[in-house]
């Protein structure tokens, strides 16, 4: 995948200059994640931002027998902790 290309085409960040997008991809890394993988689990530390590429993941509250789907993450969608945040944990369970 040209993931330059990738994000270039991306609505949310097509106006960044080409050379910021590739500082983005210099010092960002590439996952993969397999179904049902999480990418943030409720209460833990939020760290990293992610921009979506390809797949879709859940994003859900839930307690014992209660879970409730908020939304899903798609390609072109970014999440996690995004610059001049003030989140601290995640809030709600995201899986592949």
């Amino acid at each position: 995948m040209d993931i330059l290309a990738a994000l270039q085409a991306n609505d949310k960040i097509s106006h960044v200059p080409v050379d910021q997008l590739q500082w983005l991809i210099d010092i960002s890394e590439v996952k993969s994640f397999s179904k049902g993988e999480p990418l943030f689990i409720r209460g833990t530390e939020s760290t990293h931002m992610y921009i979506i590429l390809k797949g879709k993941f859940r994003i859900w509250l839930g307690e014992a027998n209660n879970t409730r789907e908020l939304g899903r993450s798609v390609p072109g969608d970014i999440t996690g902790i995004l610059p001049y945040s003030r989140t601290k944990s995640s809030l709600a369970f995201s899986a592949a």
